[in-house]
């Protein structure tokens, strides 16, 4: 029999021969179920220790994204006015806007008024500057992970 050190009662070869031979499945089911545990715990603590961090970071990515859609927003709608400010510089341009915006007409033409109520129906006359107003509010800039992200950062509008 091989006793442990000096004598202090440890397991002795056959001990060990015992318990590998016994026990195998039971602590090769115990391990294999310890280890994703541990991965988990790691892994919620590694989260938690940068979350402020990365919640800077998030909010940050979140706006810089948002500020470019709004600036190529912008972008297109100056460019919608440079080229109604073009068409406004010839005769059938003034007469396009006349009678978009002010409602004129030329004698000869018939003019219809949709009422709806008594109220009278009219298209939104800046549709392009009201889309690049509404862009913060409902652009995603991470796509469909932009709800998940927001909820876990607590960012939002």
């Amino acid at each position: 029999m091989i006793r442990g050190l000096a004598g202090s009662g440890g397991a002795t070869a056959e001990g060990f021969d015992g318990m590998a031979k016994g026990k195998e499945g039971k602590v090769t089911s115990l391990r294999l179920l310890l280890i994703p545990v541990v991965l988990v715990v790691l892994a919620v603590l590694i989260f938690a220790w940068y979350r402020p961090s990365l919640k800077i970071w998030y909010r940050e990515a979140r706006q810089e994204r948002v500020l470019r859609a709004t600036l190529v927003a912008i972008r297109d709608y100056n460019r919608g006015l440079e080229e109604e400010i073009a068409s406004l510089e010839t005769t059938a341009g003034v007469e396009d806007y006349a009678r978009r915006e002010l409602n004129l007409v030329e004698e000869g033409d018939h003019s219809i008024v949709v009422t709806r109520d008594g109220q009278i129906l009219k298209a939104p006359n800046n549709s392009r500057e009201a889309a690049v107003g509404d862009l913060p509010k409902s652009y995603k800039p991470f796509g469909a992970w932009t709800a998940f992200f927001d909820s876990l950062f607590n960012v939002g509008n």
